[in-house]
């Protein structure tokens, strides 16, 4: 009886009002209406046709909206992003204006809205975000967005903003200046934290800041030094200490890192959802490595008890690394390696693919543009085989080179571990002299050659697959490629 009495009022409120409030908003019609020609437009576009009078009349509704509506961002937003796309710049400085003077810590909006100058006026770009410092201090997206922006358009105003902030002890801005320059050059952006901190040495914020820059140039013990002159109730912060413990587990010291985190997240009052969620995370995925660690110690004493593994030596930029190969859990990895490093394939090639912190790859022929270059072959990936290695702080792994995961001469040093990437790639060696040189790299560092110190008493023999799917010695496959009426890939 209670359900039909609330039916019978439902109806007649609806009789009497139209539909329910949810439903009888016009700014959400409009709105849908609007979207629907923006993705009409999108259907044309990929039909290859002309939209730019449906994108003007696009605007020009978006612009009716907007003074019937004049405090949706979104809206707001949305207006400025077609107006961008038509270059129209008086419609792009009246929408995003409109929604800084809203709200000023709107973050992707005020990106936005420097971002359309960056190459049509750079001065205008850099005027756009020192505004949106200016109005929102606190802010460390714009003050980082600015000096990237010095970094890469306009690096003459960076020694005069470093002597200007300087002047202070290391604040939020100065932490957006070296951050900004981080993403466009770690080693000066190391470099102004160091100037810094010699300016300040006691200060424990300029401290933290120049440690994480240290941290994100992959200088890990270097960080930890620093790191570990802050007070212990700094370490505790979310910010400060989970880069800590990031330092901890990149020189693996796993335990040591994991204690770290648990001890973050029992302080409750200085850690928020997302770093939070940041630490689960990390708790989540790394246990294992104790374990893993412990085992691989292992193998590495039964390796120098048996002190038979070949041994080559790479000369990257005339800095010696030293590589010991992987052969027993690896045969036919090693072998192509030490097939390809005697023959001189890799004799001028560059690393072409470095993440700093992460790993640097190398591997394809000297001057090939292709990012998946290879040899002309693939052989078989052995980083699923029961005894594979796994990834530490410089490993050297193979690089898959497509979607079967095939690998061919490509290869990667680790600056961090990379459990993430165990059993996809075989592991076949690790850096035993030189691990400072790898994380150093920036990218296009070129290796001069690599030596073989020591090989095993045997014939390195494989079989490797062609691109048709077939399998022949690669003893066969080289006669092929010296045939007259074949397609000469001799490195």
């Amino acid at each position: 009886m209670l359900h039909l009495k609330l039916f019978t009022i439902l109806v007649l409120t609806t009789m009497a009002f139209g539909q329910p409030a949810e439903d009888a908003d016009p700014s959400r019609d409009a709105m849908r209406s609007l979207r629907l020609k923006q993705s009409e437009i999108f259907s044309r576009i990929k039909a290859n046709e002309d939209v730019e009078a449906l994108r003007r009349a696009l605007l020009a509704d978006l612009d009716a909206y907007n003074l019937t509506y004049p405090n949706d961002i979104n809206a707001l937003g949305f207006a400025g992003q077609v107006a961008g796309v038509l270059g129209d710049s008086d419609a792009v400085d009246a929408n995003y204006g409109r929604i800084m003077a809203l709200e000023p810590a709107r973050v992707r909006e005020g990106l936005s809205w420097a971002a359309y100058y960056y190459t049509i006026d750079t001065p205008r770009s850099e005027a756009i975000l020192i505004q949106l410092m200016n109005n929102a201090p606190t802010n460390l997206a714009y003050s980082m967005a600015l000096y990237e922006l010095y970094a890469k358009a306009m690096p003459e105003r960076l020694e005069d903003r470093f002597n200007l902030l300087v002047k202070s002890p290391p604040g939020v801005e100065f932490h957006g200046f070296v951050t900004g320059l981080g993403s466009v050059d770690h080693d000066r952006s190391i470099s102004y934290a160091e100037r810094a901190h010699a300016a300040w040495p006691d200060d424990q914020t300029g401290i933290f800041y120049l440690a994480s820059r240290l941290r994100w140039g992959a200088r890990y013990q270097d960080a930890l030094d620093q790191f570990e002159r802050l007070d212990d109730e700094l370490l505790l912060r979310d910010d400060i200490g989970v880069q800590y413990a990031d330092c901890l587990y990149a020189l693996h010291r796993f335990s040591e890192s994991m204690a770290h985190l648990i001890r973050i997240q029992e302080r409750e009052d200085v850690h928020d959802k997302s770093a939070d969620l940041g630490i689960e995370f990390r708790l989540g995925t790394r246990p294992k490595m104790i374990e893993t660690w412990k085992a691989e110690q292992v193998l590495r004493e039964q390796d120098a008890a048996r002190d038979d593994n070949p041994i080559v030596r790479m000369t990257v930029d005339g800095k010696p690394v030293l590589m010991e190969l992987f052969e027993n859990e690896a045969p036919l990895t090693v072998a192509n390696f030490l097939t390809l490093a005697e023959e001189g394939f890799y004799d001028g090639s560059e690393f072409h693919r470095v993440h700093p912190g992460l790993m640097s790859q190398a591997g394809r022929r000297s001057g090939d543009q292709d990012p998946y270059g290879d040899p002309g072959y693939s052989i078989v990936n052995e980083g699923s085989r029961d005894d594979a290695r796994e990834h530490f702080r410089g490993s050297v792994a193979m690089a898959n080179i497509g979607p079967d995961h095939l690998i061919g001469s490509q290869f990667y040093i680790t600056h961090f571990p990379t459990s993430h990437l165990d059993t996809k790639n075989p592991v076949f060696g690790r850096i035993t002299e030189g691990i400072e040189h790898v994380q150093a790299m920036r990218g296009h560092e070129r290796i001069e050659k690599i030596e073989i110190i020591r090989r095993r008493g045997h014939d390195y023999e494989f079989d490797v697959v062609l691109d048709n799917g077939s399998v022949l010695p690669r003893i066969a496959w080289k006669a092929m490629q010296a045939s007259p009426d074949q397609r000469s890939d001799d490195p």
